[in-house]
């Protein structure tokens, strides 16, 4: 996934073999590779330095296997150093949304995904489980459909859940009877209303009216 992230964005073929590798005239590639007592590579890490007229970019992209040989754990990481006192925001990288849609990651029960999962009034309970999970992280987000069809909250939303792909999980409560049957489940003070979008943050407890966790 990082070597089609690298051809896409250089427009060529890119070296991923440990060691350093210029690309052009402001960016150099450094891969780095760690291997087991039986020669298998368990970890690996590249790491991509652009410099620009504006700052120094730095994108570092670490994988390790799990030493029980199921799964693993990937990271995104970019860093910004200004060659000025302008402050500068970077984007989102590309690389985070095609790592979460190939690798199907989980966050303790909830998996994260680059569009909103759908939540059907029979999947609620499911849903409830996930925000009550002890081992859940990060942030999720829950949205309800309006009850009228409305193009600009879809489009709106769905660019939303997609920016936060890999920082949060996302569900999406598909209609009045999701709506409905998840108030019930979680009670009035935690809902999410039809055209409304809720942030719940990990430990939340629905029992407490003023759990300001839940509310976004």
């Amino acid at each position: 996934m990082s070597g089609q992230w690298l051809k896409k964005k250089f427009r060529a073929a890119v070296p991923l073999g440990t060691g350093q590798h210029p690309l052009d005239d402001a960016s150099v590639l450094l891969s780095q590779a760690a291997y087991d007592d039986q020669g298998a590579e368990y970890a690996t890490r590249i790491q991509l330095r652009e410099d620009k007229p504006e700052a120094t970019w730095r994108t570092t992209v670490t994988a390790v296997r799990s030493t029980t040989g199921d799964g693993g754990t990937a990271g995104v990481d970019l860093e910004c150093f200004p060659n000025t006192a302008q402050a500068l925001r970077g984007s989102k990288p590309n690389l985070i949304r095609d790592l979460v849609g190939e690798l199907e990651p989980r966050d303790g029960l909830s998996r994260l995904s680059v569009n909103a999962l759908r939540v059907t009034h029979d999947r609620v309970h499911s849903l409830l489980d996930v925000l009550c999970d002890p081992e859940r992280q990060m942030p999720t987000l829950i949205a309800a459909r309006p009850v009228q069809a409305d193009p600009l909250w879809s489009d709106r939303v769905a660019g939303t859940m997609r920016n936060v792909a890999g920082d949060a999980s996302t569900y999406l409560l598909w209609d009045l009877a999701a709506v409905d049957a998840f108030r019930e489940a979680i009670g009035h003070d935690h809902r999410v209303s039809p055209g409304c979008v809720r942030t719940f943050m990990p430990l939340v407890d629905p029992a407490w009216a003023a759990e300001l966790r839940g509310t976004g």
